[in-house]
Protein backbone atom coordinates (compact mmCIF):
# COMPACT_ATOMS: atom_id res chain seq x y z
CA UNK A 1 0.00 0.00 0.00
CA UNK A 2 2.89 2.29 0.69
CA UNK A 3 4.09 1.71 -2.83
CA UNK A 4 0.91 3.29 -4.24
CA UNK A 5 1.23 6.47 -2.16
CA UNK A 6 4.99 6.84 -2.70
CA UNK A 7 4.79 6.70 -6.51
CA UNK A 8 3.16 9.94 -7.87
CA UNK A 9 2.98 8.66 -11.46
CA UNK A 10 0.85 5.74 -10.38
CA UNK A 11 -1.50 8.10 -8.50
CA UNK A 12 -1.89 10.33 -11.60
CA UNK A 13 -2.71 7.34 -13.79
CA UNK A 14 -5.38 6.16 -11.37
CA UNK A 15 -6.96 9.66 -11.15
CA UNK A 16 -7.00 9.95 -14.97
CA UNK A 17 -8.71 6.57 -15.30
CA UNK A 18 -11.38 7.52 -12.77
CA UNK A 19 -12.06 10.87 -14.53
CA UNK A 20 -12.35 9.26 -17.97
CA UNK A 21 -14.71 6.63 -16.59
CA UNK A 22 -17.08 9.29 -15.21
CA UNK A 23 -16.87 11.37 -18.42
CA UNK A 24 -17.86 8.38 -20.55
CA UNK A 25 -20.81 7.71 -18.29
CA UNK A 26 -21.90 11.35 -18.45
CA UNK A 27 -21.55 11.43 -22.27
CA UNK A 28 -23.74 8.35 -22.67
CA UNK A 29 -26.48 9.92 -20.56
CA UNK A 30 -26.45 13.12 -22.65
CA UNK A 31 -26.71 11.17 -25.89
CA UNK A 32 -29.69 9.26 -24.58
CA UNK A 33 -31.42 12.52 -23.64
CA UNK A 34 -30.74 14.05 -27.06
CA UNK A 35 -32.02 11.05 -28.96
CA UNK A 36 -35.26 10.73 -27.06
CA UNK A 37 -36.41 14.29 -26.34
CA UNK A 38 -35.09 16.61 -29.04
CA UNK A 39 -36.62 17.55 -32.36
CA UNK A 40 -34.67 17.93 -35.57
CA UNK A 41 -33.84 21.58 -36.24
CA UNK A 42 -34.76 22.83 -39.72
CA UNK A 43 -32.07 24.25 -41.97
CA UNK A 44 -31.84 28.04 -42.48
CA UNK A 45 -33.22 27.70 -46.03
CA UNK A 46 -36.32 25.93 -44.70
CA UNK A 47 -36.82 28.61 -42.05
CA UNK A 48 -36.56 31.29 -44.73
CA UNK A 49 -39.16 29.52 -46.88
CA UNK A 50 -41.53 29.27 -43.93
CA UNK A 51 -41.11 32.97 -43.19
CA UNK A 52 -41.85 33.84 -46.81
CA UNK A 53 -44.99 31.72 -46.75
CA UNK A 54 -46.19 33.33 -43.53
CA UNK A 55 -45.36 36.92 -44.48
CA UNK A 56 -45.51 37.31 -48.29
CA UNK A 57 -46.39 41.03 -48.10
CA UNK A 58 -43.05 41.76 -46.35
CA UNK A 59 -41.17 40.13 -49.19
CA UNK A 60 -43.01 42.17 -51.85
CA UNK A 61 -42.44 45.40 -49.93
CA UNK A 62 -38.75 44.74 -49.57
CA UNK A 63 -38.41 43.96 -53.29
CA UNK A 64 -40.27 47.13 -54.26
CA UNK A 65 -38.18 49.17 -51.85
CA UNK A 66 -34.97 47.71 -53.25
CA UNK A 67 -36.13 48.51 -56.78
CA UNK A 68 -36.89 52.11 -55.76
CA UNK A 69 -33.47 52.45 -54.13
CA UNK A 70 -31.75 51.07 -57.21
CA UNK A 71 -33.71 53.41 -59.47
CA UNK A 72 -32.74 56.37 -57.26
CA UNK A 73 -29.07 55.33 -57.36
CA UNK A 74 -29.23 55.07 -61.16
CA UNK A 75 -30.77 58.55 -61.38
CA UNK A 76 -28.08 59.98 -59.11
CA UNK A 77 -25.34 58.37 -61.23
CA UNK A 78 -26.92 59.74 -64.42
CA UNK A 79 -27.10 63.23 -62.93
CA UNK A 80 -23.44 63.04 -61.87
CA UNK A 81 -22.42 61.79 -65.32
CA UNK A 82 -24.30 64.62 -67.04
CA UNK A 83 -22.75 67.19 -64.70
CA UNK A 84 -19.25 65.85 -65.37
CA UNK A 85 -19.93 65.87 -69.11
CA UNK A 86 -21.15 69.48 -68.95
CA UNK A 87 -18.05 70.54 -67.00
CA UNK A 88 -15.80 68.75 -69.49
CA UNK A 89 -17.50 70.50 -72.41
CA UNK A 90 -17.12 73.87 -70.69
CA UNK A 91 -13.43 73.24 -70.17
CA UNK A 92 -13.01 72.17 -73.79
CA UNK A 93 -14.77 75.32 -75.00
CA UNK A 94 -12.60 77.49 -72.73
CA UNK A 95 -9.46 75.82 -74.08
CA UNK A 96 -10.63 76.33 -77.66
CA UNK A 97 -11.22 80.02 -76.96
CA UNK A 98 -7.76 80.34 -75.44
CA UNK A 99 -6.27 78.59 -78.46
CA UNK A 100 -8.08 80.94 -80.85
CA UNK A 101 -6.88 83.97 -78.87
CA UNK A 102 -3.31 82.65 -78.98
CA UNK A 103 -3.54 82.17 -82.75
CA UNK A 104 -4.87 85.70 -83.19
CA UNK A 105 -2.06 87.12 -81.08
CA UNK A 106 0.52 85.09 -83.01
CA UNK A 107 -0.88 86.34 -86.31
CA UNK A 108 -0.83 89.90 -85.00
CA UNK A 109 2.79 89.54 -83.91
CA UNK A 110 3.73 88.08 -87.31
CA UNK A 111 2.10 90.94 -89.19
CA UNK A 112 3.72 93.54 -86.94
CA UNK A 113 7.17 91.96 -87.26
CA UNK A 114 6.89 91.70 -91.07
CA UNK A 115 5.93 95.31 -91.58
CA UNK A 116 8.96 97.62 -91.70
CA UNK A 117 8.84 100.50 -89.29
CA UNK A 118 9.77 103.72 -91.05
CA UNK A 119 12.32 105.75 -89.09
CA UNK A 120 12.20 109.43 -89.69
CA UNK A 121 15.13 111.85 -89.82
CA UNK A 122 15.57 112.93 -86.17
CA UNK A 123 14.87 109.48 -84.81
CA UNK A 124 17.38 107.99 -87.27
CA UNK A 125 20.15 110.34 -86.08
CA UNK A 126 19.35 109.65 -82.47
CA UNK A 127 19.51 105.91 -83.08
CA UNK A 128 22.89 106.20 -84.79
CA UNK A 129 24.22 108.27 -81.91
CA UNK A 130 23.16 105.69 -79.36
CA UNK A 131 24.82 102.94 -81.38
CA UNK A 132 28.14 104.73 -81.71
CA UNK A 133 29.68 104.83 -78.22
CA UNK A 134 32.37 107.26 -77.26
CA UNK A 135 35.83 106.29 -75.99
CA UNK A 136 34.83 107.00 -72.37
CA UNK A 137 31.71 104.80 -72.70
CA UNK A 138 33.84 101.92 -74.01
CA UNK A 139 36.27 102.21 -71.08
CA UNK A 140 33.38 102.36 -68.62
CA UNK A 141 31.85 99.26 -70.24
CA UNK A 142 35.09 97.28 -69.84
CA UNK A 143 35.39 98.31 -66.19
CA UNK A 144 31.80 97.36 -65.49
CA UNK A 145 32.23 93.99 -67.23
CA UNK A 146 35.16 93.26 -64.88
CA UNK A 147 33.16 94.33 -61.86
CA UNK A 148 29.99 92.47 -62.76
CA UNK A 149 31.62 89.43 -64.41
CA UNK A 150 32.74 86.24 -62.70
CA UNK A 151 35.51 86.51 -60.09
CA UNK A 152 39.14 86.25 -61.12
CA UNK A 153 39.61 83.11 -59.04
CA UNK A 154 37.20 81.27 -61.32
CA UNK A 155 38.93 82.42 -64.51
CA UNK A 156 41.89 80.42 -65.77
CA UNK A 157 45.07 82.50 -65.63
CA UNK A 158 48.81 81.91 -65.69
CA UNK A 159 50.64 82.08 -62.43
CA UNK A 160 54.24 83.06 -61.82
CA UNK A 161 55.18 79.49 -60.89
CA UNK A 162 53.93 78.14 -64.23
CA UNK A 163 56.00 80.64 -66.19
CA UNK A 164 59.33 79.30 -64.93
Amino acid sequence: MEFIFENPIFIIVIIGYIISFFMKKKGNQQQQRKGSGQQVKPSPAEVFKQMQERFPQLDQRSIEEQQRQQAEEVRQLEIEALERQRLAEEQINALKEQQEMAKKQADLIKTVSKAPVPIQGAAQKEMRQTLSPSKKQLIDGIIWSEIIGPPRALKAHKSVKNLK
